[in-house]
């Protein structure tokens, strides 16, 4: 129990400082202008984060920034590969993971339940509520390797 409470002030001490950085307010403000110029239901930005190293826990391997339609389910997916960590930034909603709803909080530095882990193999999707849903997610692969496969079609994905 010690040792997941270290991992998750870890993974707190990491999102605190990326979301800290000059240029997220810009990203965040140039997906939310893409979203509204594409059909797709949500657009994304990798952060690279090998100049970060030292201000990032060992075991994130990439930091995704992802803006994602209002009222449009983003696809029940899983990553063979990796595990994912999501904070909320802004706007609601529900999230499924491996068949449990949750519903979505802000991500709170003081609350570890404001964490969303989504282990490896397991099927998640997220449902935004009215607004935009703009989301952290923290993967244990390298950007190059994550790997994503819809659970409908089985067609795998990669994102770069």
């Amino acid at each position: 129990m010690e040792e997941r409470k270290n991992y998750l002030n870890s993974l707190i001490k990491s999102a605190e400082w990326i979301l800290n950085l000059p240029e997220i307010p810009e990203i965040k403000k140039r997906l939310k202008y893409e979203l509204r110029r594409t059909k797709e239901k949500f657009v994304w930005h990798t952060i690279d984060i090998s100049t970060l190293d030292e201000n990032v826990s060992d075991f994130i391997k990439s930091v995704w920034i992802f803006v994602l339609r209002h009222n449009t389910p983003s696809l029940s997916h899983y990553h063979p590969n990796s595990t994912q960590y999501t904070l909320i930034l802004e706007g609601k909603g529900k999230v499924n993971i491996g068949g449990r709803n949750i519903n979505l909080q802000k991500f709170d530095p003081n609350n570890c339940n404001t964490i969303y882990e989504i282990e490896r193999n397991c099927p998640h999707e997220f449902f935004p509520d009215k607004k935009d849903l703009v989301v952290i997610s923290f993967h244990t692969a390298v950007a190059e390797k994550l790997i994503e496969i819809n659970i409908e079609s089985g067609f795998q994905r990669r994102y770069t």
